[in-house]
């Protein structure tokens, strides 16, 4: 992922401490703290992770993509 897509390493550490205190202050427990941590974030950068997100997503579809393509003509070769 290009840096300039990412969100700022500063940025999602200092969320993601608040987001996790927040967490623990309402007894945010089990399958429920990463729906919670998600929503903290997101809502405190404006929408910008959910962007982040969207392009790991994009990025690992093209990477699974790039394997199975190899792979195939790998298979192919035999």
């Amino acid at each position: 992922m290009p840096l300039d897509a990412q969100l700022d390493p500063a940025t999602h550490d200092r969320l993601l401490a608040e987001a996790l205190e927040a967490a623990d202050a309402t007894s945010v427990r089990g399958k429920e703290i990463t729906p919670f941590l998600l929503d903290y974030i997101h809502e405190h950068t404006g929408r910008a992770s959910v962007a982040v997100n969207l392009e790991i997503v994009r990025g690992n579809c093209k990477l699974g993509a790039d394997i199975a393509r190899a792979w195939s003509q790998a298979r192919s070769k035999r």
